[in-house]
C-alpha cells in the first residue's frame, strides 16, 4: 500500500479499513502489518492467497473518521470543507465547496457559483479569512481578479 498522504503511523493504530473501488467496497480487518521503506503492507483476514490480494490492487483504502489524528491549530482535512458555503467579508455568497486541489505552494478550493460557474480560490491567509465548520461556511477576502 502507498499513502496519498505518505503518512502510515495511522495505520499503526487502527484494526479494520473500508477498501472501495472497482467490484470489491467492503470493510477489512487487519491481521498484520509491516511497514517498509516508502510503503506499509496490510495482510487482512480471510484474504489469504496472492490471487485474493490482486484483487484489491488500485483500490482505495478508507478509515472510519473517528480513526484520524486530530490536526493543530488552523488546519482541515479536505474532507471536511467539501460542501462548505463560501461568503465574502459582506456576507455575500460565492458558492460552495466542491473540491480541494492539493498544491506545492498552497491548496485551492474549486467553488461552484449558483450559476454552475467553478471559481478558483487560493488557500491563503491572504484570501481565506475563516472557517467555521460548524456553521458551514469559509469567509474569504476577495482581491482583486478573484472572480474575473
Amino acid at each position: 500500500m502507498i499513502s496519498s498522504t505518505g503518512e502510515y503511523s495511522i495505520f499503526e493504530k487502527i484494526a479494520k479499513v473500508k477498501i472501495s473501488g472497482g467490484k470489491v467496497e467492503q470493510t477489512l480487518r487487519i491481521e498484520r502489518k509491516v511497514t517498509l521503506k516508502n510503503r506499509m503492507a496490510l495482510k487482512f483476514e480471510g484474504i489469504d492467497t496472492a490471487e485474493e490480494a490482486s484483487q484489491l490492487v488500485g483500490h482505495e483504502l478508507a478509515i472510519e473518521e473517528k480513526d484520524l489524528p486530530g490536526l493543530p491549530g488552523e488546519h482541515f482535512y479536505c474532507y471536511e470543507l467539501i460542501g462548505l458555503k463560501v461568503v465574502d467579508t459582506s456576507g455575500e455568497v460565492i458558492g460552495e465547496i466542491v473540491e480541494v486541489l492539493e498544491n506545492p505552494a498552497n491548496d485551492i478550493f474549486v467553488v461552484r457559483s449558483s450559476q454552475k460557474e467553478e471559481i478558483l480560490i487560493p488557500a491563503t491567509k491572504e484570501v481565506v479569512r475563516r472557517i467555521d465548520l460548524e456553521r458551514g461556511l469559509i469567509e474569504i477576502k476577495l482581491i482583486p481578479g478573484l472572480l474575473d
